[in-house]
């Protein structure tokens, strides 16, 4: 990771170094004469100065920003800090270290006042112009006096107050205490009292964060009214909790007197089902009985009707005998009949002789 930073941070350089090639072209003329005093730096960016950014500070400046950046709400929605960050302290944990990075900054300025920046280089053999260690003694005061502790401090009692604020306001004020610093330090620089290279640094980094800082403003915002939200509910709640309690103990009694009489109805119906399953049984039984009966009545009915069947068979063959002996009757009547004709015929025939005989005897006593 240091390599890469090194990379890019040389990269960087080599920008700005071309960016500002024209500007020091035109001043290549003058600098024979720069070293009779500090270089001053003025309120704009002077990329011109970047290239001199030493390694390590460059380096550690750029990661310095990456919390920024990866805590920016438009940024960790797409990269996926869930597991780090949970999405609700995103923006306090951007906010708490912007105040942190706000406390280093006007560290700074103690660092650079207990080392008399740029009086320290005052000593024989130092390489520096007489017109270097005037500018130092005289700017001594301002260099290592007590206004520049005091603005050393202002930031970190900025930023503790700052976190007090609701988050919105956190990032919002850490952004403009940010910006606040920023101009005060170009101040200085533009009076010789930080070195030229760190103000282009600073504008890079300062302005990443004041804009990280306030793009997450309004995802915070919502979310603190969705909290806003949530504690007046609760707060409500809380105030309707003695009135709910008295409500619920009325229900917890009204729910063990509903329970009570559950039990009983339970209790009866348990009783009525064991009554209905013995009234099964016993109808079961009965069922069970009735169909034995049935059975028995069935088959003295098959018995009977297997009688029937066979007396009505024996009238049946009963009946042929009849008809039989009928017929015979009748045969035997018209023989009878017959023979009674045949009778009478014959009698006829024996009277018809007996009448002749009769009467031939007669005519012959007459003869």
């Amino acid at each position: 990771m240091r390599s890469s930073l090194g990379s890019l941070g040389r990269a960087l350089r080599g920008a700005f170094s071309r960016a500002a090639s024209s500007s020091t072209a035109s001043s290549s003329s003058s600098t024979s004469v720069a070293s009779a005093a500090p270089p001053a730096s003025s309120y704009r960016f002077h990329p011109e100065h970047f290239p001199e950014v030493p390694p390590v500070p460059l380096a550690l400046g750029l990661a310095g920003a990456i919390p920024f950046v990866a805590l920016a709400a438009p940024v960790s929605a797409s990269i996926g800090l869930e597991g780090v960050f949970p999405e609700a302290y995103r923006a306090a944990a951007q906010a708490g270290y912007g105040a942190a990075i706000l406390s280093f900054l006007g560290g700074t300025q103690w660092g650079f006042a207990a080392s008399g920046y740029g009086a320290a280089h005052v000593a024989a053999g130092s390489g520096k112009v007489a017109a270097d260690a005037a500018f130092a003694i005289a700017n001594l005061a301002n260099l290592a006096g007590p206004g520049r502790y005091v603005y050393g401090v202002a930031p970190s009692l900025y930023a503790w107050a700052a976190l007090a604020l609701p988050v919105p306001a956190q990032l919002v004020a850490l952004a403009g205490g940010l910006g606040a610093v920023l101009a005060g330090d170009a101040h200085l620089a533009s009076k010789g009292l930080m070195p030229r290279w760190l103000m282009p640094l600073r504008f890079v980094l300062t302005g990443t964060a004041v804009i990280s800082l306030l793009s997450s403003v309004p995802a915070a915002y919502e979310r603190q009214k969705a909290e806003d939200w949530e504690k007046t509910m609760v707060s409500k709640l809380k105030s309707r909790a003695p009135k709910t309690d008295e409500a619920l103990r009325r229900s917890t009694k009204d729910l063990a007197q509903t329970t009570g009489s559950l039990r009983d109805a339970r209790n009866a119906a348990e009783a009525a089902a064991k009554r209905v399953a013995e009234l099964e049984a016993a109808a079961g039984a009965r069922e069970a009985e009735l169909a034995m009966t049935r059975g028995a009545k069935e088959a003295e009915a098959e018995v009977a009707r297997a009688r029937v069947e066979a007396v009505t068979a024996e009238a049946a063959a009963a009946r042929a005998e009849l008809q039989t002996a009928t017929m015979k009757l009748v045969n035997a009547e018209a023989e009878a009949v017959s023979l009674r004709k045949r009778l009478l015929e014959a009698e006829a025939t024996l009277r018809g002789k007996g009448i002749m005989e009769e009467v031939e005897r007669r005519i012959g006593k007459d003869e």
